[in-house]
């Protein structure tokens, strides 16, 4: 059967990301597992990002192929489809997990990676207020800035003072304050290919 000209095409992509990439990219990746209903089919690329250098490369692979990102984060509000992902897949679970509590100013520095209810739990042991609402969120603080989440009357605007932002389409890595980054109910301004590295809270 011949091959066609949409799976050349695509084919030929798939080798420019790998290319891109070197060691740190792997082909057709189950992702549904990775979900909370572990369903659905594999993503062409996948790379496990282990700093925020290896982002930069995804970044350069992205241009060089002109394929999709997907950033998988914890799953918990992700559903991918049996036919899986032709674009590159990115996890962040390998560098984005450290929480940095600063109790002389309140102030919480927390990895997009980093669970909601886990963080809420720790904060509240520490005696710090303000993050409660988050206990019950199955949710990881990237995905908390990129929909604005929130529950029990509260949000991440509430508390949220910036976030750090690694644009996929133009390489730059820059802190951006909560008020540029057009939180709404349940959204914001930000892009699919621009990544939530960290952020940082202002609790009480």
């Amino acid at each position: 059967m011949p091959v066609s000209a949409t799976e050349t095409g695509r084919s030929d992509a798939v080798e420019q990301a790998v290319a891109a990439l070197g060691g740190l990219a792997e082909r057709d990746v189950a992702i549904g597992p990775m979900t909370t209903y572990r369903v659905g089919g594999t993503a062409d690329v996948f790379v496990r990002v282990r700093s925020v250098a290896d982002l930069h490369l995804v970044a350069r692979a992205r241009r060089a192929s002109g394929m999709p990102v997907l950033v998988v984060g914890r799953g918990s509000n992700l559903l991918v489809a049996d036919g899986g992902f032709r674009g590159i897949a990115v996890s962040l679970l390998d560098i984005a997990t450290d929480v940095v509590i600063d109790e002389s100013t309140s102030v919480v520095e927390a990895g997009s990676a980093v669970l909601l209810p886990v963080l809420a739990r720790r904060l509240a042991t520490v005696g710090l207020t303000g993050f409660e609402w988050a206990v019950g969120v199955p949710g990881s603080i990237g995905g908390a800035v990129r929909m604005n989440a929130g529950g029990h009357g509260s949000d991440m605007s509430e508390s949220l003072l910036d976030a750090r932002i690694v644009d996929l389409d133009d390489g730059r890595d820059t802190v951006v304050a909560s008020a540029d980054l057009g939180l709404r109910f349940r959204g914001s301004a930000l892009r699919a290919d621009q990544v939530v590295v960290s952020a940082r809270l202002q609790l009480a």
